[in-house]
């Protein structure tokens, strides 16, 4: 058990590096974005759009595995007693992000508007 709660701990550690490289990597292209031109050709546009929703997604995977896993797996003597609710509650929150929907917090996005 302790074996598999250590490889918890790695895994969470390694997502949160990882986490931190994408949020550097959506901070190179935002700056792109703000000190050079913006392309005016569509092709060029729209690649920059995928690369940015590309970084985005990765990041939101590691985010979603990690709230998961730390969910319940920070108490070790919780984890050995209840671990059949433990699954059920993994299962809910896993539910949830399923259907988890961003709502802007300043800015209406153009599909949102009327």
């Amino acid at each position: 058990m302790t074996a598999f709660i250590r490889s918890i701990e790695v895994t969470v550690r390694c997502n949160e590096t990882q986490i931190e490289e994408l949020n550097l990597e959506i901070q190179d292209i935002l700056h792109e974005i703000e000190f050079n031109d913006i392309p005016t050709r569509a092709k060029e546009a729209i690649a920059m759009l995928k690369n940015i929703q590309r970084v985005r997604r990765e990041r939101r995977i590691l985010k979603e595995e990690s709230e998961s896993l730390l969910a319940y797996f920070t108490d070790k003597a919780y984890i050995s007693q209840n671990l059949g609710d433990i699954t059920g509650e993994m299962r809910s929150i896993v539910e949830r992000q399923k259907n988890r929907q961003y709502s802007p917090r300043v800015k209406k996005l153009a599909s949102t508007e009327s």
